[in-house]
């Protein structure tokens, strides 16, 4: 691994929001082409890599060893494309799912959480509009589905969709340092 990206690593686990911008940037285009193995699909992959980099950034510190860093991360993007494909047609999700398999299972020194990371994705949880927190808290910390979200709330399934969409970009935005008028993806 690289030891810039290790010493960012340890630098945004200890609660360095510049360092976090820096590793979960470097990260982008390895998780963006992770998706599109499992996916072949460009819209459907950049909404995998926008969620998995969303949720590395909130489970940064369950990472323990820098070098398991893309295993890690190809870990939660196989668990993403699991979580996206579900309701999609059989065939394709057997091809995700052999594409999964090929992905290395997050080994045991992968899970511990920091207390500082869960801090700062909390804050900027409670920075978002009511609607948009109720469904990101209902979907990535109650685990409900978008079909639950969207029964439960009375709305389209697409608006909840959209929502979470929103809500993470948002929160991409503000664990960079960034505006959302930034254009620091390229």
């Amino acid at each position: 691994m690289d030891t810039d990206i290790a010493g960012h690593l340890e630098r945004a686990k200890a609660g360095d929001p510049e360092a976090l911008a820096y590793v979960m940037t470097a990260a982008a285009g390895f998780v963006m082409n992770t998706a599109m193995q499992f996916t072949h699909d460009r819209h459907l992959a950049e909404d995998i890599a926008q969620e998995t980099l969303t949720v590395a950034c909130a489970r940064l510190n369950d990472l323990r060893e820098p070098q398991a860093f893309h295993g890690w991360l190809a870990a939660i993007a196989r668990s993403c494309v699991s979580r996206a494909t579900r309701r999609m047609r059989p065939d394709f999700i057997e091809d995700v799912r052999d594409a999964a398999a090929l992905v290395p299972d997050p080994s045991p020194l992968d899970d511990v959480g920091s207390r500082e990371t869960v801090q700062m994705i909390r804050g900027c949880i409670a920075g978002l509009s009511e609607k948009s927190r109720a469904v990101i808290e209902r979907h990535y910390l109650q685990g409900e589905s978008v079909e639950q979200i969207a029964q439960t709330l009375g709305i389209p399934a697409g608006t909840v969709k959209r929502r979470l969409h929103d809500a993470r970009e948002q929160m991409r935005f503000k664990l960079a340092g960034l505006s959302a008028q930034d254009d620091w993806m390229g």
